[in-house]
């Protein structure tokens, strides 16, 4: 496999790991899809990444779906697509995961692949602060912070920046 070379360790780890319990990327693993496609997204294959998470997405994982989601959003391994992204962070946050409803939030927020909407934004963001996402505390930090989908509310913004910090979130420290 091209990943394992003497610079990637990462592919020599999960290689070694992979063939050692007969689970290979070809028998269709989406654990195995998923881990090879994080050591190819880091440099090497952005292509070869995003047709192993789009496997594993297939497959019905969810933490897969987010990473194609991302994929699509940046460009990563194929072209931009704000649509497909708010999509994917749709249908993923529909079945309560926080990360992908604060993915989303960033859409409505943003405008990427729907209509901005920071009523929407703040809603999803506050939904995802009330059940602990850490990265959902900043943006919603940053809604009051800005009165991005509610009144503007500084007292507010600082105790969620504080609180996402705490919990180590390294964007809020």
């Amino acid at each position: 496999m091209k990943i394992v070379n003497a610079e990637n360790s990462c592919g020599q780890f999960f290689l070694g790991r992979y063939y050692n319990h007969r689970i290979t990327v070809e028998e269709g693993n989406k654990n195995a899809q998923i881990k090879f496609a994080n050591c190819y997204i880091n440099g090497w294959e952005q292509r070869k990444a995003f047709e192993l998470y789009s496997k594993a997405a297939e497959a019905g994982d969810l933490d897969a779906q987010i990473i194609l989601g991302w994929c699509y959003r940046d460009g990563l391994g194929t072209t931009k697509n704000h649509e497909k992204a708010f999509e994917i962070y749709s249908k993923v946050a529909e079945t309560g995961d926080l990360g992908a409803q604060n993915d989303l939030a960033d859409c409505y927020l943003n405008g990427l692949g729907t209509t901005k909407n920071e009523e929407k934004a703040f809603k999803l963001s506050l939904k995802a602060t009330e059940a602990g996402h850490q990265y959902a505390q900043l943006d919603l930090g940053l809604c009051y912070q800005n009165g991005w989908g509610t009144t503007k509310n500084l007292a507010k913004s600082l105790k969620l920046y504080l609180k996402a910090a705490k919990g180590g979130n390294t964007k809020a420290q």
